[in-house]
């Protein structure tokens, strides 16, 4: 008898752990996107900056794929930055807004080359 009552116990920690879980994961919002030059094609490596807006902590960052997508995730909400820097471009910085229960965010770059100066 108390065999049986301590697997219903046992069972019923892990559905609660998994609803958890779930419920963890869900609150997270995505940002992705693609990173391009001018001429359409994608930026390999260019780095991802996820910045608070208020003191410009970063909170998260991720590099560009050979295909120049990228993804982060959050768990925040309120205002926030989003700055694209890759060598040889000039960098680029967002502001935008996560809302609650906000699931994804989709923020497309597209670079123009950095002119060089010789002295």
């Amino acid at each position: 008898m108390n065999g049986k009552k301590s697997r219903k116990k046992e069972r019923l920690v892990y559905v609660i752990l998994f609803l958890c879980i779930g419920l963890m994961c869900s609150s997270q919002t995505q940002i992705r996107g693609t990173i391009i030059q001018n001429d359409n094609s994608p930026i390999l490596g260019a780095n991802i900056l996820l910045k608070d807006s208020t003191n410009s902590y970063v909170l998260n960052y991720s590099l560009s794929s050979e295909n120049g997508t990228y993804e982060l995730f959050t768990d925040n909400t309120g205002l926030f930055k989003l700055s694209f820097s890759s060598l040889g471009f000039k960098t680029q910085t967002f502001s935008f807004e996560i809302k609650k229960n906000q699931k994804v965010i989709y923020i497309r770059c597209a670079f123009r080359r950095k002119p060089y100066k010789f002295r």
